[in-house]
């Protein structure tokens, strides 16, 4: 992935300075604490500026050092209680680094997915997610990021990082959201816009999750509208072994890799998609490097229902040694592709789990 690739990541880790992502293609990458949002940088300078204060008093009183940290921090809220794995997110890439890069930036050196995850760097910022987008595509059921720019009285106003454009989400319908806990200043969240006002430079919002998953976005005006976590309908132009070529909108030329399609590992894809056939998919990243743009889309049932269990991480952990694996397909180029059986033969087997083993490794 190069620099300005944007992507949909589901959060890996929560870590005191920085997200784990993973992103499509087995890849995983950081989005470190200061690429949030530009209020909550903000906040972390605001808060590192108090902390100098606090120590130049601490010179003149030590006795004082615990009541001095605690009011550095005061109000400033960590990773943890911004996100949480499984959390699904849209980012652009800020950087990238070749597979042979001694760079680190810390982790514990037996921590797989952190050293894994350096290579890509990553942003959250609303303004580098949604540059791009058409002031005309912004309308009922469009799905784009936002950050908690301030909070009023009756609830939260929000910042897209597009010139002229706020909204105000209430307190009763940020509970939508996170029932529990209230949002905070430089938090980032998922919205689909619901009216736009008649200034149009106001829109409503909601941000509750299952909403999110189930809006469709219809058409854009613009190509660079466009932005990963959007499901659109799509037609099926050709069936491959590796997946499905397909247009949207009836412009823009996509592909779903078949680890992305729900079917069985073994399955032939011809019995069941052909050509012609229309279907649902959720953007996953757009291909920059090609012009015109491509993208590459999912029909993965966890991603179309953005699913937060992450339940196949936890059953298949990294380290974990597969005791029946079956070689399904082999590419000189790229790798095996395999299926993982259950450890101990069952005489009801269901199909296994879709794997891929890259020709590196």
């Amino acid at each position: 992935m190069i620099a300005g690739t944007k992507v949909l990541c589901q959060v890996v880790q929560v870590r005191p300075l920085e997200l784990i992502v993973s992103l499509p293609n087995q890849l995983l990458g950081h989005i470190p604490i200061t690429n949030i949002s530009p209020e909550f940088t903000a906040r972390l300078e605001a808060a590192g500026e108090e902390s100098s204060d606090d120590e130049e008093e601490e010179e003149e009183e030590d006795s004082d050092e615990e009541e001095d940290e605690a009011k550095s921090t005061k109000g400033l809220p960590g990773l943890p209680a911004l996100f949480h794995p499984g959390q699904w997110v849209v980012a652009a890439v800020a950087s990238s680094k070749s597979s042979d890069s001694k760079m680190k930036l810390g982790g514990r050196d037996g921590d797989e997915s952190v050293r894994a995850s350096r290579r890509i760097e990553l942003s959250l910022e609303p303004e580098k997610v949604n540059e791009g987008i058409a002031k005309g595509d912004l309308k009922r059921g469009f799905t784009l990021p936002a950050a908690v720019h301030d909070v009023e009285d009756g609830g939260y106003t929000l910042s897209f990082g597009l010139p002229s454009l706020s909204s105000f989400l209430p307190f009763a319908d940020a509970k939508k959201l996170s029932p529990t806990r209230p949002l905070h200043v430089g938090q980032v969240v998922l919205c689909r816009i619901t009216k736009v006002h008649d200034n149009e430079r106001t829109v409503s919002v909601t941000v509750e999750k299952a909403d999110l998953a189930a809006t469709t976005l219809d058409s854009v005006s613009s190509i660079t509208s466009l932005l990963p976590l959007q499901l659109v309908p799509a037609l099926v132009t050709a069936v491959l072994p590796s997946g499905l070529n397909v247009k949207f909108h009836g412009f823009y030329d996509g592909t779903i890799d078949r680890f992305h399609l729900p079917v069985s590992a073994g399955d032939d894809l011809a019995d069941h998609y052909k050509q012609g056939q229309k279907i649902k998919a959720r953007l996953l990243w757009d291909s920059i490097a090609t012009t015109p743009k491509k993208f590459a889309l999912s029909m993965a049932p966890h991603i179309i229902k953005l699913d937060e269990s992450a339940a196949l991480e936890k059953t298949y952990t990294v380290g974990k040694q597969c005791k029946r694996v079956k070689v399904l397909a082999l590419d000189d180029e790229w790798g095996l592709t395999c299926e993982i059986l259950p450890d101990q033969p069952q005489a009801d087997q269901t199909a296994g789990v879709s794997a891929f083993v890259h020709v590196r490794v």
